[in-house]
């Protein structure tokens, strides 16, 4: 990496520009090289170069925000700035690279391919359906407790219906939403509920008010 990164101005880090594709051709600058740099610094778990890449970024390939809050870098033809800095950007890492190098984890695709999920990960109980859309900021399952926090779209209405599966034949559950102890139930169904909560088929189907984010936790005992 040392080889080929460039120092920026105020500690970022940027990838210096490959050989012109011809003899007087301009240098031409690919934003690629810096996502792919930003997602093995990742990878590798420096979060000190991963931090002056996307620091770089952020300076540089002027970052927006859509509708949603989706964080992105519009696509950019201009090769450098007035002073020499490279500024291009193209879809492919305005919106894939630089966005994967800052939600992968170290190792993160090592585990993927060294540790495959096998059908104990898919018998845990998940989250298979929701209506309307929704933001879900975290979803896991561990220590018999499914953990979700979810925030609503705009224009998304104000209920939720969640569909949960791999509930069944587990015992005791309890839902808290919020801090709130809104239904229990056993092996087989639903004992009480003070929101909208049923057995559907195989799933437990959720019917709550979401004006907010929201988090939820399904307990086993």
């Amino acid at each position: 990496m040392a080889a080929w990164s460039v120092p920026g101005p105020d500690g970022t880090l940027t990838i210096k520009a490959g050989d012109s594709w011809a003899p007087g051709a301009p240098v031409l600058y690919t934003a690629r090289d810096i996502g792919w740099a930003a997602i093995c610094a990742s990878e590798v778990g420096d979060k000190q170069t991963l931090d002056r890449f996307l620091g770089y970024a952020d300076r540089f390939f002027r970052p927006r925000y859509d509708e949603s809050g989706g964080r992105y870098y519009p696509r950019r033809d201009a090769m450098t700035d007035a002073d020499g800095w490279p500024i291009a950007m193209d879809p492919n890492t305005g919106n894939v690279l630089l966005a994967y190098a800052r939600l992968n984890v170290p190792d993160g695709l090592r585990k993927l391919y060294d540790g495959p999920w096998d059908d104990t990960h898919f018998s845990q109980p998940a989250l298979v359906a929701m209506e309307p859309e929704l933001d879900v900021r975290r979803a896991w399952f561990e220590d018999d407790q499914l953990a979700l926090t979810l925030k609503p779209l705009e224009g998304s209405g104000p209920t939720a219906r969640l569909e949960i599966s791999n509930v069944w034949n587990r015992g005791h559950w309890e839902l808290i939403v919020d801090d709130r102890h809104v239904a229990t139930g056993d092996r087989n169904s639903v004992l009480s509920a003070k929101i909208g909560a049923v057995r559907e088929d195989d799933c437990l189907v959720i019917n709550l008010p979401l004006e907010r984010i929201t988090t939820l936790s399904l307990i086993w005992d």
